[in-house]
C-alpha cells in the first residue's frame, strides 16, 4: 500500500535538520533554487514503512504547527504534502513546501534526489531505509517518471 491522505506520519526530531540539501529546477526559462531538509519518516498507518520528505527550510515551522503530541514530530498528510512515486509505483515520497515552486514536471523532480545524492554521496542510497535506489545519476530522471502532484 502507498501514503494517503490522512496517513500520520513521524518524522525523528533528532534528524529534523540533519540533511540540507540544495535543489535546483527551471521555472519560466529562469534557474531557481531552494533548501530543503532531507528527512526520512515512518508511515505510522501502514506498519511504520519507511521513506522520505523534503521540507522546504521556510516551512519548517508551518510543518511543526501541525504536529499531534509525541516524541517525534507527527503529522497527517493532509491536501498541503505533495508527493511523488518511485519508478515501480509501490512508494511516495513526500515534498512539504511553497507550491508555487513549480519543480511539477516530470522531467524535475529527480532534482530533490541529485541534491541529497550531492550531499551526502553513496550513503544517499541507504537514507530513508534505502528508498533511493543505487542509480547513476545521470539515469536518475528515468526513474522518476511520476511528477510530484498533491496529496488528496
Amino acid at each position: 500500500m502507498v501514503l494517503e491522505k490522512g496517513n500520520k506520519i513521524s518524522i525523528p526530531a533528532d534528524q529534523l535538520t540533519a540533511t540540507e540539501v540544495k535543489v535546483e529546477w527551471q521555472q519560466s526559462f529562469r534557474a531557481k533554487s531552494a533548501q530543503y531538509y532531507a528527512v526520512p519518516f515512518f508511515n505510522r498507518d501502514q506498519d511504520n514503512e519507511e521513506s522520505v520528505i523534503f521540507i522546504q527550510t521556510t516551512y519548517l515551522g508551518s510543518l511543526k504547527s501541525k504536529s499531534v503530541p509525541g516524541d517525534d514530530l507527527t503529522v497527517v498528510v493532509d491536501d498541503s504534502f505533495q508527493y511523488s512515486l518511485n519508478n515501480e509505483k509501490t512508494k511516495r515520497w513526500l515534498i512539504y513546501h511553497d507550491k508555487s515552486n513549480n519543480i511539477l514536471q516530470a522531467s524535475q523532480e529527480w532534482r530533490f534526489v541529485a541534491g541529497l545524492m550531492s550531499k551526502l554521496g553513496d550513503d544517499a542510497r541507504k537514507f530513508g531505509g534505502g528508498f533511493f535506489p543505487d542509480i547513476d545519476l545521470s539515469q536518475m530522471r528515468l526513474l522518476f517518471s511520476d511528477y510530484p502532484r498533491d496529496v488528496r
